[in-house]
């Protein structure tokens, strides 16, 4: 989710979950100091997830920025690092109409799309309400286990292995 205040929103705890059911998060490359996920490792913004390296930490779970730039790059980041055997959960805007979103789709092993729009919480100290985004989800999955993807995520919308 993009505003004029933050371009920076937290996982919901119910896509957490999902995530957690297909193993433990051994990173997240694009979080806070304090670490929200309870991702084994993590990177922060002063680390710079899309220059570090993914490989050897087992699941990655990323929630990126939403601004455009951040996706184009982080389509690509992902995609170099599945392409390298990472195994990968994505959370991004379901935007079927950019050529970074469409990237994904033809990487990706499987996918889920919400059946409804997730309620992001806000960064800490932001002393309001969590939030819905005003465009749907979909959490995407690179790596060799995409039926457990899919088993893990089927309560939360329409899951699909795509290869």
């Amino acid at each position: 989710m993009t505003t004029k205040e933050t371009d920076r929103w937290r996982t919901p705890e119910e896509v957490l979950d999902c995530v957690r059911g297909v193993g433990p998060i051994g990173l997240d490359p694009f979080t806070e100091s304090d670490n929200p996920v309870g991702a084994r490792h993590i990177y922060t913004e002063e680390a710079d997830g899309l220059r570090a390296e993914w490989a050897g930490f087992g699941l990655v779970f990323a929630n990126p920025p939403y601004s455009a730039g951040w996706l184009k790059k982080v389509a690509r980041k992902v995609a170099a690092e599945a392409g390298a055997g990472c195994e990968i959960i994505l959370l991004v805007p379901s935007d079927t109409s950019t050529r970074w979103h469409q990237s994904l789709r033809e990487t990706a092993r499987a996918y889920c799309a919400p059946a409804k729009r997730l309620r992001f919480l806000r960064p800490p100290g932001d002393g309001r309400e969590a939030t819905g985004d005003r465009r749907p989800s979909c959490v995407w999955y690179f790596g060799e286990r995409p039926y457990l993807f899919c088993h893990a995520f089927q309560g939360m919308g329409f899951v699909r292995v795509i290869r």
